[in-house]
């Protein structure tokens, strides 16, 4: 079976497994609110079906809401 991260922390949540806090974003204004919902650095990814992701870039950190924006629009 394959799932994307984000249903495989749903399906986890349902049975009580804790999860890191995170969101599906499907913009970049969308990226830009959630980061600023958490307040924190973020990590955004692609939601893709392959391994490797990280890799080929993916996976990337970001400091500020306004940094996020701009990797979103990349990845």
């Amino acid at each position: 079976m394959k799932l994307y991260e984000y249903e495989a922390k749903k399906l986890f949540s349902r049975k009580n497994i804790p999860v890191p806090k995170g969101f599906l974003c499907s913009n970049v204004s969308e990226v830009y609110d959630a980061s600023t919902t958490i307040g924190k650095p973020v990590v955004i990814k692609a939601q893709v079906l392959v391994s490797g992701r990280g890799k080929a870039g993916g996976v990337v950190r970001a400091e500020t809401p306004e940094e996020a924006r701009i990797k979103a629009d990349i990845v």
